[in-house]
Parts: structure tokens; C-alpha cells; sequence
């Protein structure tokens, strides 16, 4: 599905070269549970964002299903991006000025899904993840969990291949973080990919392979047994 060949990431601080990708190569299959760790500033942010063409690589090749992407013009990424990856950030990133409804429907906004469609479907989303109570509430009436929910559902909202998830648990105390990782668990579960960048050694045993980064290096690739 994904295959970054040799990927290299440098950043210009100041007439200052960092280099925060090193060479990385990896595959990542259709259907996975990725969880990539790594100290702060090892670089596994900058590849969650690389793989979500969010960023793009100052070196490298980057493959999905098997089409090249590295030159594709701005304009077609987001199109791509929009359609086949859905982000959840430990910050949750939601509209202060949207309400939970609105928030889901903003990226529909950009799809294909007709104008009269989009209301039942957010409304659907919000009620798949436990918010029917709170499809009218501002983010400033939530909870981090409920914020955390209203993610999900936003990511939910384009029906796509891949969850990109970075530190989705950072901010919520253990036991909402807990529900946030089983409604990731059961996304996978129906077929969805995930992609996790977690600091939490035991939520990064709760994938199907664990990914360690140090130093912009992949330093060790691992299957488990997802818990």
C-alpha cells in the first residue's frame, strides 16, 4: 500500500542544516497497525506527516498502491489526501468556532459527498462515536475525550484508507485514552489502516508491529500481538 524508499527529510534553521529523516525505508501493508516510538525529536512526527502527505521529503521515493507521489503538484495531494487519509493530532484540531456537527462536516465539504448528504452523514459519525448527546456543543463544552471523539469522526468523515494518528491519547486522562485506543482497535478491526505515533511503551505494543525511531532512524521493526 505504502513504500518509502530511502526517504530523507533536512530542514533549514537559521543557515543551520537538521536532518530529521536519515534514509528510511518501509512498507506499510493495507489493513495494519502501525505503532511508531521514539525519544522527542527522533523524527517519527515528521514521518507520520511525510506518510500523510502532509510534509514532502527533501530525498527519496514514495510509493502508494504503487504510484509514485514525490512529484505530483500541491493541488493533487491534497486530493489525495483528502480521499484516502483521515488525522487525528493529541491537540484535537477542531474549529473553535464549529460545532460538533460542523466540525465533522468541514472535510466533506471537499469531497464528492452531495451538499444535501452531508448533514445525516456527520450526524451518523458523531452518533457511531458516542456523541448523539453532543451534536450541537461547541468544543469549549467538551470534554478532551468528547473533543478526542469529535476527531475521530472528522477523520471518519471521507471514508478513509488510512488513520493517521499522532499521539491521539497525549492529552486525556488514562481511562478516556483507553476508549480512544479501542475505537482505533475496532476501526482496524473493519479494515482500516492505522498509523500511531505514541511515546506510551504500552500503547505501543497495542498494534500489529511497532516501528522504533532514534536519531531520524528506524532502528528496529517489529510484529505483535495487538492487545
Amino acid at each position: 500500500m505504502i513504500k518509502l524508499t530511502n526517504i530523507k527529510k533536512k530542514y533549514d534553521l537559521g543557515g543551520t542544516e537538521v536532518e530529521a529523516l536519515k534514509g528510511v525505508d518501509l512498507e506499510i501493508n493495507r489493513g495494519e497497525f502501525v505503532t511508531i516510538m521514539g525519544p522527542s525529536g527522533s523524527g517519527k512526527s515528521t514521518l507520520l506527516h511525510i506518510l500523510g502527505l502532509l510534509d514532502v521529503s527533501s530525498e527519496g521515493s514514495f510509493l502508494l498502491e504503487g504510484h509514485p507521489i514525490d512529484s505530483l503538484p500541491d493541488k493533487e495531494l491534497a486530493r489525495i489526501r483528502n480521499k484516502h487519509f483521515g488525522f487525528i493530532f493529541q491537540s484535537f484540531n477542531l474549529f473553535p468556532e464549529l460545532n460538533s456537527l460542523d466540525n465533522v462536516i468541514m472535510p466533506l465539504m471537499y469531497s464528492q459527498v452531495p451538499r444535501k448528504d452531508r448533514k445525516n452523514l456527520a450526524i451518523k459519525l458523531l452518533t457511531d462515536v458516542g456523541l448523539s448527546h453532543r451534536i450541537y456543543h461547541y468544543p469549549n463544552m467538551l470534554s478532551g475525550g468528547e473533543q478526542q471523539r469529535v476527531a475521530i469522526a472528522r477523520a471518519l468523515a471521507n471514508n478513509p484508507d488510512v488513520i493517521l494518528a499522532d499521539e491521539p491519547t497525549g492529552n486525556l486522562p488514562s481511562e478516556k485514552g483507553s476508549e480512544i485506543i479501542e475505537m482505533l482497535k475496532e476501526l482496524n478491526r473493519k479494515g482500516v489502516t492505522i498509523i500511531m505515533v505514541t511515546h506510551d511503551n504500552d500503547l505501543g505494543r497495542c498494534g500489529t508491529r511497532k516501528i522504533s525511531f532514534t536519531d531520524g532512524k528506524l532502528v528496529s521493526d517489529e510484529s505483535m500481538v495487538c492487545c
